[in-house]
């Protein structure tokens, strides 16, 4: 017996004598069976732990029985990153099986980040130049996968070499490595256009798949072979035609449609082509037009079809026939039962609307459709796009269906809904009645969901709008009436400061509209009010109180409204378009039907009187309504100390309700009531020109909103927050003059004179 046949007889005897490890079947059984995560792990640690053991062994037989099984503990999420070794361990091995688990572990194991993937270069150039084909595969496949840029550089004669290759096979293998390389190491794009001159030829549809990839993935990185490839349009434009003209293949339709990935590559690489280029354009657009009128859309494949070709024309320099052509059938795709479809036409639209505005706006009435679509991802978009296609035109018609939707939306739309209403009415409304009617439905329909800046903007638009106090008071006092005003409370809060500002307005007449009014006709087609609003009476400023100033224990500053200086300017009324932020935690129902319109409206001009006790009753509700919150109660209360100077022989009863304050636990409701009560007691005499009405609030411009954002930003490093929006409500009255004088320093003497 020689010493080979020793050998082989001990290992023999070794192998029969070694148990064999549990197969994958065995561990799947194993792992689930277990009941609890505390017993799978501790099966899957017995048996990482066996197959450690058996890799320190020097001839493992059975390495590519474990490696499977720490292929589906890797998808399980357990870490198994000390078999990356026994992956190179197997591709080196001669025998296809063991290749074939090896090259997958690494795929799933191993990436371009670690290296020791570089390890298994020498492995791979092996089996790329090897005779048997699936081995050449297998290699090909890992490196399209993990390729490296210097794997790129070591490989790239070996790839060009395969995509010559007479099997497509091979050949498709290795064209989609050459665009990995090309991804990684973007030098050799150079070496493998030569490659490409006769790959569009091929009759494979894989090959002609994989050919199209390269060619895409060259042009979109390199302008030289862009210019190259933008000869081969005819020859795309013809290899498109034919797959339209083919009979049925049983090898490539699908749903009657000839090869349709083949046909979406063409698609993807002519937009590439005929981007920026009118020749290339010109060459495709009669195929184009073909595609989009002949394709069956019942299908899912024909609408991926579809779909790609729309985007192509919007790509190209196309006439303005092919572009409407592709926004029609996107108005199509509207009326499709699949969400997902219905979904990618809206995003498209969005897209496309700043260039083709007048087209996307012949389907403005299916993209409102789309608003009631019970998928939130559909209604955003619709909502998106229906605030763009929004113009002086259709504005009527627009708030009409916007409100409706406002009323049922979901809660995480209503305030980005109010916001851009609103935002809408003050750059598309034709008359200010208009867009405070329109302001006024958003805040009694989205009630708290309101972004704080609206209020200051109405307040700012009816203090700006002398003509419509009247119509403004009598109206919001109708909206005060109405119930569960805690779930409405911006609007309280401009019902109350418009209250106080011109409550002694409310019992005065409303003078009918002239009908000849466009403007007037359309605000009455819109609130359905045909009255005109009576002047209001101008209250002279007191120019003895411009220094006053009132300080109570605190280093707040309160101040005297009437003051006619830029610095006083309230800057709560600031806004940017692009901001939509929430605010409020509650909901209101949709807005009221015509005949609830048509009472609203009565209401409005009848002749009933109201009392100054009704004002100030309603203001003592809202202070003593615990679901109120601070900010509402401190316009109320500002509110009654406005209606002491409106109707003076009911000071001393406003005084009564405002003492009640003084205790308060909140600080800025128990400062502004005792501060009341000094004035009240001490300069009585002095409660008219205090409290006088505020002069046109004018809006600050943009460069300035931008500043005092600014400004806050470097004051205390967090911008504009809440402090800033409790602030609102002691501009509205007129009190902050921090900006006044010495930036805000305050005279001890004229302070202690005071108090």
């Amino acid at each position: 017996m020689n010493m080979d046949n020793i050998q082989q007889t001990i290992l023999s005897k070794l192998t029969s004598s070694m148990q064999a490890p549990m197969r994958l079947r065995d561990l799947i059984r194993n792992i689930r069976a277990a009941r609890t995560a505390a017993e799978e792990r501790g099966v899957v640690q017995k048996e990482c732990a066996y197959i450690r053991t058996t890799f320190r062994q020097e001839d493992n037989i059975w390495r590519s029985r474990n490696v499977v099984k720490l292929l589906y503990l890797n998808v399980l999420g357990y870490p198994v990153q000390f078999g990356q070794l026994e992956c190179l361990k197997l591709i080196a091995s001669p025998r296809y099986t063991d290749k074939r688990i090896g090259y997958l572990g690494a795929m799933l194991l191993l990436d371009e980040k670690q290296e020791v993937h570089m390890l298994m270069t020498n492995s791979l150039k092996n089996d790329l130049n090897s005779s048997e084909q699936f081995v050449v595969g297998l290699a090909l496949c890992t490196l399209g996968a993990i390729c490296s840029p210097e794997m790129a550089r070591d490989l790239a004669g070996e790839i060009e070499r395969l995509m010559r290759s007479s099997a497509a096979y091979i050949k498709k293998k290795a064209i989609i490595c050459a665009a990995r390389m090309i991804r990684k190491a973007p030098e050799l794009l150079e070496m493998f256009i030569p490659a490409t001159k006769n790959l569009l030829n091929e009759r494979s549809h894989g090959v002609l798949i994989s050919s199209i990839v390269l060619m895409t993935e060259m042009s979109e990185r390199n302008e030289e072979a862009l210019v190259h490839y933008r000869k081969s349009v005819p020859q795309l434009v013809k290899l498109l035609k034919n797959l339209m003209m083919s009979g049925n293949s049983p090898d490539h339709d699908i749903s009657c449609i000839s090869d349709p990935f083949l046909q979406v590559k063409i698609l993807r690489l002519l937009r590439v082509l005929g981007k920026d280029d009118a020749e290339s354009s010109e060459a495709m657009t009669d195929i184009l037009a073909s595609v989009a009128t002949n394709t069956e859309s019942s299908k899912s494949v024909g609408n991926a079809i579809l779909y790609e070709t729309v985007l192509t024309m919007m790509g190209i320099q196309a006439e303005s026939s092919l572009r409407q052509l592709a926004i029609n059938t996107l108005g199509r795709f509207l009326l499709n039962i699949d969400k997902n479809i219905r979904y990618v036409a809206l995003e498209t639209l969005l897209k496309t609307a700043h260039s083709d505005y007048n087209y996307v706006q012949r389907h403005r009435v299916t993209i409102v459709d789309c608003l009631k679509d019970v998928d939130v991802s559909i209604q955003k978009k619709a909502l998106e796009l229906s605030f763009f296609l929004i113009n002086s035109a259709n504005f009527k018609s627009m708030t009409k269906d916007l409100l409706m939707f406002l009323g049922n939306a979901d809660d995480e739309l209503k305030a980005i809904c109010a916001s851009n209403l609103c935002i809408c009415a003050e750059k598309f409304a034709s008359s200010p009645r208009v867009q405070i009617d329109t302001m006024i439905k958003v805040l009694t329909t989205a009630g708290n969901f309101v972004r704080d800046d609206v209020v200051g903007t109405l307040c700012q638009l009816i203090s700006d709008t002398p003509t419509l106090h009247t119509y403004c008071v009598k109206q919001l006092w109708l909206h005060l009436n109405s119930d569960e005003l805690d779930t409405k409370q911006p609007l309280v809060q401009v019902a109350v400061w418009c209250i106080g500002e011109y409550g002694d307005l409310i019992n005065d007449p409303l003078e009918l509209q002239d009908p000849a009014d466009d403007e007037a006709n359309e605000a009455n087609d819109l609130h359905e009010n045909i009255f005109d609003l009576s002047p209001v009476r101008p209250t002279p400023a007191s120019a003895d109180l411009s220094d006053l100033l009132i300080d109570i224990t605190n280093p707040t500053i309160a101040s005297i409204d009437g003051l006619d200086s830029p610095d006083l300017r309230p800057k709560v009324f600031d806004r940017s378009d692009e901001d939509n932020s929430d605010a409020g935690s509650s909901v209101n129902e949709a807005s009221s039907n015509k005949g609830d319109q048509e009472k609203h409206s009565d209401k409005l001009t009848s002749t009933s009187v109201v009392d100054a006790d009704d004002l100030i009753n309603a203001c003592q509700e809202i202070i003593d309504n615990p679901k109120m919150n601070v900010s509402t109660k401190v316009y109320a209360l500002n509110c009654l100390f406005k209606l002491s100077a409106r109707f003076p022989n009911k000071a001393a009863s406003i005084k009564v309700i405002t003492d009640r304050s003084t205790t308060n636990l909140n600080l800025e409701l128990q400062q502004r009531s005792i501060e009341f009560a000094t004035i009240f007691s001490r300069h009585e005499d002095l409660l008219a020109a205090i409290f006088e009405r505020m002069p046109p609030i004018e809006k600050a411009s943009k460069d300035d909103e931008e500043s005092e954002s600014d400004d806050n930003e470097d004051d205390d490093g967090r911008g504009p927050g809440k402090n800033e929006d409790e602030a609102g409500s002691h501009e509205l009255l007129g009190d902050n003059l921090s900006g006044l004088g010495g930036g805000g320093v305050v005279d001890g003497g004229l302070i202690a004179e005071l108090m």
